[in-house]
């Protein structure tokens, strides 16, 4: 690379980004010196503040996301880029809580979100990085990026994809592993990723089916795009609505929603905001600090639901939803006895 005058620019802008920030900008001198040192590159003090105007342009920043700044003439320059600091932080954190990832591929996004930062933000993010992510349960799953990319490309082409779909297992050795829950591919209509409690879901139809149906993607393997069309989702159910859907789809259970009513100790109200959100249930009664909520949802997410929160929820409608929680209740009573 050394005396390759077209990269010129290039160098400048690594030096920029691996050495300079908004605390500690680096002057004309400093970067010239850099260009020596590191690239055996010679530059005068003209050119490289020809290349700093062109860096510091609109039509730069739209088209590379950064732009050069100074913020006290004489006191240096640095990159500042389109993502901040604090947006990359929230980008790696969230990196790390998808579980559907394995854990060489969280490693890498992680790494490539990193290096966009400045070098300050280096720094500190690979020291509490490195130290996070040791312990964090990812999935066995080396293909999910993969899965997320046909997937991806599959929807906005509006072709179905294939796919085995898998379960957990345990081998002879008693190690965890991915089974095909059945050798025949499943045949799907993809409309939608999503990311719910860690988990990235496929919302789509499965062939022969006449529902919406829901798959996790790091349990996809060995996955396709078809040639075939994709069937639309409103020739399946018109009242599908993906927002609305992950609500009432509580754990991601497919079944089909309903209007359920129970009533919750009011201090759990936070709880219920937390699970349906502030705007998908009706509160129809306050009285011995209990609260009547009605909200709609599967019934069997809603079971389960309930009985992670015990005796501070009471299911009163439908009555079948009431019935099989009080089933299951005395089935746990029974093995702790």
């Amino acid at each position: 690379m050394a005396g390759n005058k077209r990269m010129l620019g290039i160098f400048i802008i690594d030096i920029l980004s691996s050495y300079a920030s908004k605390k500690k900008p680096m002057t004309q001198s400093e970067i010239i010196d850099k260009l020596d040192k590191d690239y055996q590159e010679r530059c005068t003090r003209s050119t490289l503040a020809t290349h700093i105007g062109i860096f510091q342009s609109p039509e730069f920043q739209n088209a590379f996301g950064c732009t050069v700044k100074c913020d006290k003439r004489g006191a240096g320059y640095y990159l500042e880029r389109d993502i901040s600091n604090g947006e990359l932080r929230l980008l790696i954190d969230s990196v790390m809580s998808i579980r559907s990832l394995s854990d060489a591929d969280a490693r890498s996004l992680i790494k490539k979100l990193i290096s966009k930062g400045s070098s300050d933000f280096r720094d500190k993010a690979n020291s509490y990085t490195s130290y996070d992510i040791g312990g964090l349960p990812y999935s066995n799953n080396n293909e999910t990026l993969k899965n997320m990319s046909v997937i991806n490309e599959a929807i906005i082409n509006k072709k179905k994809i294939s796919f085995i779909y898998n379960q957990i297992a345990l081998d002879a050795k008693n190690e965890i592993i991915l089974e095909p829950k059945r050798m025949e591919r499943y045949l799907v209509n993809p409309y939608r990723m999503t990311l719910y409690g860690g988990r990235l879901y496929l919302i789509g139809n499965t062939e022969g089916h006449e529902n919406i149906s829901t798959y996790r993607v790091d349990k996809i393997t060995e996955i396709m795009e078809e040639k075939a069309h994709i069937k639309e989702w409103r020739n399946i159910d018109k009242n599908y609505d993906p927002p609305r859907t992950m609500v009432e789809s509580l754990h991601m259970f497919p079944s089909d929603s309903e209007d359920i009513e129970f009533w919750i100790e009011d201090h759990c109200l936070k709880d219920v905001v937390d699970w349906f959100g502030r705007k998908n249930f009706k509160i129809w009664s306050h009285k011995d600090k209990r609260l009547l909520i009605q909200v709609k949802c599967s019934k069997t997410a809603m079971q389960f639901w309930a009985l992670s929160y015990g005796e501070y929820v009471e299911i009163t409608k439908p009555k079948g939803l009431r019935d099989e929680v009080r089933k299951v209740a005395q089935k746990i009573y029974q093995n702790h006895q």
